[in-house]
């Protein structure tokens, strides 16, 4: 199972997540506190953008991630997991 690097910002502090596992569950067990409601694709609270690096989107409702928004990098980070090592942004709670 591959190890990536995650480098969070605003807080600029790098976390280290293990392949299969959501970047929001990587970022609870390190301390971070991205936004959190439904944990299941469909109300968009925990949306965060990708600014480097390559994510598994998965499942979620085009209601609260459009095409749109996934092409300029956005994703929910209760679904998306680091296929690489990322940088990431996140609006702070």
């Amino acid at each position: 199972m591959s190890q990536y690097q995650i480098h969070v910002q605003p807080d600029n502090r790098t976390i280290e997540g293990k392949e299969g596992q959501t970047i929001l569950d990587i970022a609870s067990r390190n301390g971070v506190k991205i936004k959190v409601g439904c944990k299941g694709g469909g109300c968009g609270i925990c949306k965060i953008k990708v600014l480097e690096g390559e994510v598994e989107r998965g499942i979620s409702s085009r209601s609260v991630l459009s095409l749109e928004e996934i092409e300029q990098g956005y994703a929910l980070s209760c679904k998306a997991e680091p296929k690489s090592d990322i940088v990431i942004t996140y609006e702070k709670k």
